[in-house]
């Protein structure tokens, strides 16, 4: 929705070289700071609707500047004083690579938004420059993300409940932070090691079929082409690889650190599910070629000589004090540690030294040199590493690269000075396990008991549902559908993965066929598209009725039930979580998904135009008993009941026991849930809704920014909760700009 800006077809109208838009007849959420912050909009072409524009970003701050003139709005924006103002930068894409290499060095521009049509030509940019927050193509998704991060400049955050964690952006060298147990709930960081134990099967057991085909390749190429569309010499190394590729070459391939290692490591990282199985061509290649060669190491002369069958490599870097921190603490509370990718190491210590910066007396404040000493076991059969000097594009580095889904565990953390005594780095020894390997087995078994069967293909799947990653869930799941199945969802890069991955009986494949249309119900009502939830939950019910499922079939209700909420049609919710209780007391074990329905019923009660909130009540704290007898005190679960019971203290008007509940409700899920998962939005938006009412304005406007924050990385900007929570923002602005006008 909205007009898009930027790089479109000519069909511009002049502006004057500076245009500034202000709106004095209302105060906007601009007056609540002290130091101004300007939005800018650069574009040489302008777009023909000026006024529809102006009145949009006006909705945002009432400090406007468009510029059609590039030297005008450098010698504007370089001649601001760093104090005085912060800068919110709108580029096209057209002129975007040219704008931020004259001015993104400015302090006092603190952030910047491309707007363009094509978003994926444009995604190199945001790993070449940091301040890039974000490219969009729909203004109304513009709107929300300047919102955000203005309002993040105009309210300092009091401090609610957020881990560090939470709040560090993970580097690509970095690790994960994994505790050594698994009790049913995924924490954030653990959730994300186990999604690497899965791709690394899938990639696996993938089928030549399916990966090494004509398509599987144009899909690469495509993508490739689109991401470096503006690099010359990328693009030309990309047409080489389309000509000269073999799958021998893998590894070197990646050695090269070129168009493929950056697009791969950046799809690890961000857990990109879509853009991995597009790279499919290449990245079972690099996989399989890795396993061959680590078979190859492990059974070497060097490997079986060195005592007790192991090996010191080591990697240098120039890390942060936060991250030094953190894994001083991971020391001390004996966590393990995964990588979040591949990981490149070397049998030479000095090669790490050098890339450490080791001997280059210069220091900084903020960062520190560290070197990690690997202790490697090559017994151990979860360790994928092999010696890749030969394959190196790369000569004299001795390099050992270890491959995704590797754990390890530290054993010492001390500092250390140079031989001549002039530099000081920190050593870091830790050890290869196989303990992250039985952590994510438990999951695996787990999930295969409750509704997968043998198949970890819809594990994978179903670990993304559990993340909160519902749009990444729903990708990987329609590339699972029989393609005369795919019911008009876009996606370009689907094959007959179903056919290759399952088994051919007749029976297994209709049980995988329930749970696929299963999961793709359950991940489209949770983004809000309710209508398609509903066709492919019924699809999945006629499938566990030839199976005569009656647990995949209670299943199908619950889920439906929610759907029928978010329709207001709560009689029919009411009534398909009736039947599923009857479901599932006609098996074992199913106490907690009783209290689901229970749980269900309560938000019926107190949502239905008769609201009968004593009803709401009796049901939610049914429910509560149930999982407190079940589940530990820091699980999804409990914290859902605590959210409900303070949800129900709002509607009821009694906000200091809703805050309470809320907060016991938040405290929890910031400990399990990824960053942004949209059970962490939910709770921060009712939050936000009490702090209103009690006049806590400041607190509110927290609340329900980290709220958007959230959404946004999980729904679209059309969702009804996102509608909801645009409006209840808008509400706090008005009553605090009220409050100020009356101080």
């Amino acid at each position: 929705m909205g007009n898009s800006m930027g790089d479109k077809p000519s069909r511009h109208s002049s502006f004057h070289d500076a245009d500034t838009y202000t709106n004095r007849g209302k105060i906007t959420i601009a007056t609540l700071t002290p130091k101004e912050t300007v939005l800018i909009w650069f574009d040489e072409n302008m777009d023909s609707e000026p006024v529809e524009t102006k009145r949009t970003l006006s909705q945002i701050t009432d400090q406007v500047v468009f510029y059609t003139s590039q030297k005008l709005f450098l010698d504007y924006t370089r001649s601001i004083p760093n104090q005085t103002k912060s800068i919110v930068l709108i580029v096209s894409g057209a002129c975007a690579r040219d704008i931020l290499k004259e001015c993104h060095s400015l302090q006092h521009i603190n952030s910047v938004y491309i707007y363009c049509m094509i978003r994926d030509r444009y995604i190199s940019l945001m790993a070449e420059y940091n301040k890039v927050k974000g490219i969009h193509n729909e203004l109304e998704d513009l709107k929300i993300s300047l919102i955000e991060e203005i309002t993040r400049s105009i309210i300092a955050r009091p401090m609610i409940v957020q881990s560090t964690v939470a709040q560090s952006t993970i580097a690509p060298s970095s690790f994960y932070t994994l505790k050594q147990n698994y009790n049913r709930n995924l924490t954030r960081e653990s959730a994300s090691f186990i999604w690497f134990q899965l791709l690394r099967n899938i990639l696996f057991k993938m089928p030549t079929k399916i990966y090494r085909t004509n398509e599987a390749k144009q899909a690469l190429l495509t993508r490739c082409r689109s991401y470096f569309a503006t690099d010359e010499a990328q693009l030309k190394n990309i047409n080489e690889f389309e000509e000269k590729y073999r799958p021998e070459n893998a590894i070197r391939e990646y050695t090269k650190e070129g168009f493929l290692y950056k697009i791969i490591n950046q799809a690890l990282r961000t857990e990109d599910v879509q853009l991995l199985y597009a790279f499919r061509y290449y990245i079972v290649d690099l996989w399989l070629s890795l396993v061959e060669l680590s078979n190859i190491f492990k059974t070497s002369s060097r490997a079986t000589t060195a005592a007790d069958q192991t090996i010191l490599v080591y990697r240098g870097l120039i890390s942060t004090k936060d991250e030094l921190d953190k894994l001083k603490i991971n020391l001390k509370d004996s966590d393990l540690l995964a990588p979040n990718g591949f990981i490149s190491t070397s049998l030479r210590r000095d090669v790490a030294e050098t890339f450490a910066d080791i001997n280059n007396e210069r220091q900084n404040d903020t960062k520190v040199k560290i070197i990690h000493e690997i202790k490697i076991n090559l017994r151990l059969k979860s360790i994928v590493l092999a010696d890749i000097s030969g394959l190196s594009a790369i000569d004299n580095e001795a390099e050992i690269l270890i491959g995704v889904g590797a754990t390890f565990k530290l054993d010492e953390i001390e500092e250390r000075k140079n031989d001549n005594g002039t530099d000081i780095y920190w050593l870091i020894k830790m050890h290869a396990t196989d303990e992250g390997e039985h952590i994510a087995q438990e999951y695996i078994d787990y999930e295969r008991k409750e509704s997968c069967g043998n198949n970890e293909t819809i594990v994978f799947g179903r670990l993304l549902i559990n993340m909160g990653e519902y749009r990444k869930a729903i990708d990987y799941f329609i590339t699972l559908l029989p393609s005369s199945n795919r019911k008009s969802v876009n996606n370009d890069n689907n094959d007959k993965m179903f056919e290759d991955l399952f088994p051919s009986s007749s029976e297994e494949e209709n049980n995988q066929r329930a749970i696929i249309y299963f999961s793709l119900g359950d991940a489209y009502v949770s983004v809000g598209d309710v209508d398609r939830a509903l066709r492919y939950l019924e699809e999945s019910r006629l499938y566990y009725d030839l199976l005569n499922n009656n647990y995949g079939i209670a299943n199908t209700l619950v889920r439906s039930a929610s759907a029928y909420i978010s329709q207001q049609q709560y009689d029919l919710a009411r009534d398909n979580y009736t039947q599923a209780i009857e479901l599932y007391r006609q098996l074992e074990h199913q106490e907690l998904n009783i209290a689901c329905c229970l749980n269900g019923l309560g938000d019926v009660y107190a949502d239905s135009s008769t609201k009968d909130y004593g009803k709401a009540a009796n049901y939610y704290k049914e429910a509560y008993d149930i999982r407190k007898k079940l589940l530990t005190d820091l699980h999804p679960e409990i914290a859902m009941s605590f959210y409900n019971m303070g949800r129900l203290c709002y509607l009821r008007g009694d906000d200091n026991h809703a805050a309470k509940y809320l907060y016991e409700a938040l405290k929890r899920k910031e400990k399990i849930f990824l960053p942004y998962h949209q059970s962490i939005a939910c709770n921060l938006h009712c939050m936000g809704k009490v702090y209103h009412r009690q006049g806590d304005y400041i607190r509110a406007s927290t609340c329900l920014y980290r709220a958007l924050e959230c959404y946004t990385q999980t729904l679209g900007s059309n969702h009804p909760d996102v509608l909801n929570l645009g409006n209840d923002i808008g509400k706090v602005i008005s009553a605090a700009n009220r409050k100020i006008k009356k101080t």
